[in-house]
């Protein structure tokens, strides 16, 4: 995969993170998608459509409670 070498020429590239994020969520193995979407949590790239990213990867895992904190949910109760 193309992304997979940039990362390895430049392992900060927000490019080929998300789009190998992308990548694995169409996959259908969002767990793996969610590791990359961190990573530009880490890299301190926060915005809405990285968190909307996370939450639909967390919903597609089963995991609605972190789904929801995701998608700003935690601030309704």
């Amino acid at each position: 995969m193309f992304y997979k070498k940039v990362l390895v020429l430049d392992a900060s590239n927000v490019e080929s993170i998300a789009c190998l994020g992308a990548h694995f969520f169409y996959a259908d193995q969002p767990e793996m998608s969610i590791r990359y979407y961190r990573r530009l949590l880490q890299m301190g790239v926060n915005n809405t459509e990285v968190w909307n990213n996370i939450g639909l990867c967390c919903f597609h895992s089963s995991q609605y409670d972190m789904a929801l904190g995701c998608f700003g949910g935690s601030s309704l109760g």
